[in-house]
């Protein structure tokens, strides 16, 4: 094993060089410091990695920094002092070799698929045949590959046969398998649940999921996949049963539940301790359902337990944001020391927000005694925050604006209402590989946001049995049934940049209409998608109200399988907005394209003066304007009333 470090930074032309370090630390291992010079303050450092320091688990690396612009003394808050880390230019490189895999299931969580591992990791399915039966087992092992990389990207491929250089997973009939290691010299397990290495490779593994009926062959698929299963210490695995437990709607990973309080420590947060002028920050992080819709006057509840030192100054706090914005603070004003129990902070529930929502604690701790040419006692300047303090979710209703290719990425939604996607049928347009492939990429990347298997999925390749449920659509263009297209935005006039990225337009029954003013074009016509581009786009069900659909489709299923891998990265993902979405797969970077091109419809159920409040929010101005409009109406109407009885009154007098 090789590791280099290449580190850049800018410092400020202010420091005085003599009493200016930067220090580069590896698991508690000084590596190197420099000197950081004013006269040039762009610098670069160049470090070979001692292999033996580098560990078989997370490694950490740290940049410590010592400031001063006088000899005597230097305010630690004066802004001249600053060194800037260009983390753009900054890398490692590793270079390692794979071990060979023990012939242990155990090591299929705590070894093969690692999210500590570095490069693309790819893994190939092998199907005895792309039945909606077998799609489903591949659908539950593949989303458990992805829940044990817990955030890291993972591509899937299907095939019939064995895909050297990557894992693959088989699954099949005992008889499929003896036939695709036919003339390997593999020995075959004794078991339908089981590890071998790959014929001739010993660095990658294969990983058989079998059986002699299909019900065997769900119960190894699902404890396969399930991470609390204790997968053995030996190379195959006899199941006999598995109970899955009870799943409810709106479940999964750091989802929380309305009127529930929750310690930190269940929310992932441990009891920390921050010290010193600079004691960094944590936070802890909390999902609510994607169609979750909180009234502004309903708080969320904090109960806080701390404890903070003597000697701190009056000015001294514990500043809290959720979402970034500022939400309340306690302040640590006693020079004696204190601690809080049940410490009381109501955060207004306009701070909240549908999906991930962010809790963050800052400490500003400054000292008793300060001033120029002062020592500065930061020995003491110490607060605890431990992890039986609480957070209380207020009172939720489920209600959202649809489409929202923003709350699919979040966690599925809809197609997750159900986490196992039991409401959810995976219309596949073809039986290509590569179509086959598009929806394991896609179903396993939301189960690991979700954090929950796709138990339920089914899979279809007809449009009839499941067009009740929600819908995802994948496959060629030209391969899409008709009814869905013409319940689709495709099928409408779009709006597109002109720049010209969507020059595929078919000749026949095409509009084109131009508008000069905001450069956009406008085209009523069934769509052509160039080669190198997949779209994604949802709209509600043609066959079912507040029902979805969701369609992944490109113009050939080799662009439709690159576009499924190039959905697992992050530049894409951030693109998810509104309900359309057009990704240039170019040699370069991806380019993501999004636009609102379907009509809204509303998902959930909310009552009486809630579904009121959400239309006054959600509509001001146009909810402001029909009051008004009922204020003079309603005046118009007490006028013409009074002149009548007056008249009335007047004559019979």
């Amino acid at each position: 094993m090789r590791a280099q470090l290449h580190l850049s930074y800018v410092n400020s032309a202010s420091l005085l060089p003599e009493r200016s370090k930067l220090s580069v630390r590896l698991n508690d291992h000084v590596l190197a410091q420099v000197t950081l010079q004013p006269r040039s303050p762009e610098g670069a450092i160049d470090l070979n990695i001692p292999a033996r320091l580098l560990l078989n688990k997370y490694n950490d690396l740290e940049l410590n920094v010592t400031q001063n612009y006088t000899l005597e003394c230097s305010d630690p808050g004066a802004p001249e002092l600053w060194t800037n880390v260009e983390l753009n230019d900054s890398y490692i490189e590793i270079e390692y070799a794979l071990k060979q895999i023990p012939l242990r299931l155990s090591s299929v969580a705590n070894m093969l698929f690692d999210p500590k591992m570095f490069g693309p990791n790819t893994v190939n399915v092998v199907l005895e045949s792309r039945t909606p039966e077998l799609m489903r087992l591949a659908a539950v092992a593949a989303s458990g590959v992805a829940l044990r990389f817990e955030y890291r990207p993972v591509q899937f491929t299907v095939s019939g046969e064995l895909l050297k250089g990557s894992d693959n997973i088989v699954i099949g009939s005992p008889r499929f398998l003896s036939g695709i290691m036919a003339g390997s010299g593999a020995s075959e397990p004794s078991a339908h649940l089981a590890i071998l290495h790959m014929p001739g490779d010993r660095e990658h593994a294969l990983i058989y999921i079998g059986g002699d009926k299909y019900e065997a062959m769900l119960k190894n698929a699902q404890a396969f996949s399930t991470l609390s299963y204790p997968l053995p210490d030996a190379g195959y695995a006899r199941i006999k049963d598995v109970v899955l437990p009870a799943v409810s709607q709106y479940q999964g990973k750091n989802v929380t539940s309305q009127n529930t309080s929750y310690t930190f420590k269940d929310l992932g947060l441990t009891t920390k301790t921050f010290h010193g002028i600079n004691p960094g920050s944590i936070a802890l992080t909390f999902r609510l359902p994607a169609d979750a819709m909180v009234k502004e006057n309903d708080n969320t509840a904090l109960s806080i337990h701390l404890v903070y030192s003597a000697g701190l100054r009056s000015d001294s706090a514990l500043n809290m944001y959720l979402n970034g914005k500022f939400a309340g603070s306690i302040p640590l004003n006693d020079e004696k020391g204190s601690r809080y129990q049940g410490y009381s902070i109501q955060i207004p529930g306009a701070l909240l927000k549908a999906g991930y929502n962010n809790l963050s604690f800052n400490p500003v701790l400054s000292p008793l005694k300060s001033g120029e040419c002062i020592y500065l006692q930061t020995d003491n300047l110490i607060v605890t925050l431990y992890d039986d303090s609480e957070v209380k979710i207020p009172t939720i209703q489920h209600w959202i604006e649809m489409p929202s290719l923003s709350a699919f990425m979040t966690d599925g939604f809809p197609f997750t209402k159900w986490p196992d996607w039991r409401d959810t049928t995976v219309l596949l347009t073809d039986k290509a590989a590569e179509t086959a492939a598009s929806a394991l990429n896609l179903v396993s990347m939301i189960s690991q946001k979700s954090g929950v298997q796709p138990f339920g999925i089914n899979f279809s390749y007809e449009l009839g049995a499941g067009i009740e449920n929600d819908i995802v659509v994948i496959g060629p263009l030209n391969t899409v049934p008709e009814k869905i297209l013409q319940g689709s935005p495709l099928s409408s006039a779009l709006r597109y940049p002109w720049e010209g990225h969507l020059r595929n337009i078919s000749d026949n029954d095409t509009t084109v209409k131009s508008d000069a003013s905001d450069r956009t074009v406008r085209i009523g016509t069934r769509m052509v998608i160039e080669e190198g581009r997949l779209l994604l786009s949802e709209f509600e069900s043609p066959f079912e109200s507040e029902r979805s659909v969701l369609l992944l489709t490109a113009n050939s299923g080799r662009s439709l399988l690159q576009g499924a891998f190039v959905l697992w990265e992050p530049v894409v993902q951030s693109g998810f907005t509104q309900d359309m979405l057009l990704v240039d797969l170019g040699p370069a970077d991806p380019k993501v394209y999004t636009q609102e091109a379907g009509k809204k419809y509303y998902t959930g159920k909310v009552r009486g003066i809630n579904k009121l409040n959400y239309f006054m929010h959600k509509y001001f101005h146009a909810s402001i304007a029909a009051l008004i409009i009922s204020i003079i109406l309603l005046a118009w109407i007490i006028y013409a009333l009074l002149k009548r009885y007056r008249k009335k009154r007047l004559g019979n007098e």
